[in-house]
């Protein structure tokens, strides 16, 4: 299932910074505008795919509007770009239940339970 999220890059005197407004914490930085779409790409991806994995609530991209701070509040060197991003959100994971007292293969299991 893919979504597609509005954002929001802002150019301050020197790098670019970005956020999703209906993602909440999902920031980047970048240097242009194309290293901040990428970036903010990456983390957007990164938030779905965590998010998935531990079973948190996708959020659903409601925002088609941003308020922006009008030019006396502002940096005059300050500028914005908003545009919408898509991303792949993967399948809930399905954990298959295994008999008690058996004992997995994977490193990772063993990893755990010797911890």
């Amino acid at each position: 299932m893919k979504k597609t999220f509005l954002v929001v890059y802002e150019k301050g005197r020197k790098t670019y910074g970005g956020f999703a407004p209906d993602v909440p914490g999902c920031i980047s930085l970048g240097d242009t505008v194309d290293e901040i779409r990428a970036n903010l790409l990456e983390a957007l991806q990164l938030y779905m795919d965590t998010a998935v994995e531990l079973g948190v609530p996708i959020p659903e991209p409601t925002s088609n509007t941003v308020t922006l701070p009008i030019e006396d509040e502002t940096d005059p060197q300050t500028t914005y770009v908003v545009e919408r991003l898509t991303v792949n959100v993967p399948r809930t994971r399905t954990v298959k239940a295994k008999a008690p007292g058996l004992k997995s293969r994977s490193s990772k299991s063993r990893a755990i339970q010797a911890a």
